[in-house]
C-alpha cells in the first residue's frame, strides 16, 4: 500500500508537473503573442511616423523647389526686361546715330555741291577772263596793224 501511495504520489507529482508545464507553456505562448502584438504595434507606429516624416519632407522639398523655381522665373523675367530695355535703348541710339549720319551726309553733299558750283563758277570766270584777254590782245594787235 505504501508503494502504491508512493506511486500515486509520483503520478500526482508528474501530473501536477505536466499541468504546470502546460500552464507555463500556455502562459509563454500568451506572453509571446502579446509581445508580438506589441512589437507589431510599435513597428506600425514607427512605419507611420516614417511615412509621415517622408511625406512632410517631400512636401517641404516641393515647397522649397516651387519657391526656388518662382525666384528663378522672376529673375529670368527681370533679366529679360533689362535686356529688352537695353535692346530698345541700343535701337534708339542706333536710330539717332543713323539720323545724325544722314544729316551729316546731306550737309557734306550740299557742301560738295556748293564747292563744285564755286569751282565751276571760278573756271567759267577764268575762261571768260582768258577769252576777254584773248580778244583784248587780238583787238590790240589789230589796232597796231592799223596804225
Amino acid at each position: 500500500a505504501e508503494e502504491k501511495a508512493l506511486e500515486d504520489s509520483k503520478k500526482q507529482i508528474m501530473d501536477a508537473k505536466l499541468r504546470l508545464d502546460r500552464k507555463m507553456k500556455k502562459q509563454i505562448e500568451v506572453e509571446t503573442q502579446d509581445l508580438k502584438r506589441k512589437f507589431e504595434d510599435e513597428r506600425s507606429k514607427i512605419v507611420s511616423k516614417n511615412r509621415l516624416a517622408q511625406e512632410n519632407a517631400k512636401e517641404d522639398y516641393q515647397r522649397r523647389l516651387s519657391v526656388t523655381k518662382q525666384q528663378l522665373e522672376d529673375q529670368n523675367l527681370s533679366e529679360a526686361a533689362k535686356n529688352k530695355m537695353l535692346l530698345d535703348s541700343e535701337k534708339k541710339s542706333k536710330e539717332i546715330l543713323e539720323h545724325k549720319l544722314k544729316a551729316l551726309q546731306s550737309n557734306l553733299n550740299r557742301t560738295l555741291k556748293a564747292q563744285q558750283k564755286e569751282e565751276s563758277e571760278k573756271r567759267e570766270s577764268i575762261h571768260i577772263r582768258n577769252e576777254m584777254e584773248h580778244q583784248v590782245g587780238f583787238i590790240a594787235r589789230r589796232a597796231s596793224w592799223l596804225h
